[in-house]
């Protein structure tokens, strides 16, 4: 079983999740064109027989497969991304993302609110619980 994603792991994927997602589609495309490029006759090497270890097609099938999960899945952390979005109020979503996505320290992020370091805690303390529930919640929901 998988362990819970932390709040802080989750933000360090949506931050490359673009970027991600845009070279795994060039794989994805890579790898098919080479589950229908046929390879070339070369001279030089000696005939051999296929062999059911080395099986060109179910090689190709798997990795177009992987690729396909991996697809899925940081798509499916981009929906979470968007109602996680939607659940937070504005002073969490200020909180969010100085502290998670933009990586500022308590301290600053205190600063730029103009609020106390207590209450910056306080509010990540919260956005954390907040998130384990969150995560709970919709990660049931694509398990069904």
């Amino acid at each position: 079983m998988k362990s819970a994603l932390t709040l802080s792991e989750f933000a360090r994927i949506i931050r490359t999740n673009k970027r991600r997602l845009k070279k795994l589609n060039s794989d994805y495309e890579y790898a098919r064109y080479l589950f229908y490029a046929l390879p070339g006759i070369d001279y030089e090497k000696p005939r051999i027989q296929s062999s059911p270890v080395y099986d060109k097609i179910t090689i190709d099938l798997d990795r177009l497969d992987r690729i396909e999960k991996k697809i899925a899945y940081y798509e499916w952390m981009d929906n979470l991304w968007l109602l996680w979005q939607k659940s937070m109020t504005p002073r969490e979503t200020d909180v969010f993302h100085r502290f998670y996505m933009q990586d500022k320290k308590v301290s600053d992020v205190a600063s730029e609110l103009l609020v106390t370091h207590t209450f910056v805690s306080l509010y990540i303390k919260n956005l954390e619980k907040k998130w384990a529930l969150f995560y709970e919640s919709h990660n049931k929901d694509e398990k069904r």
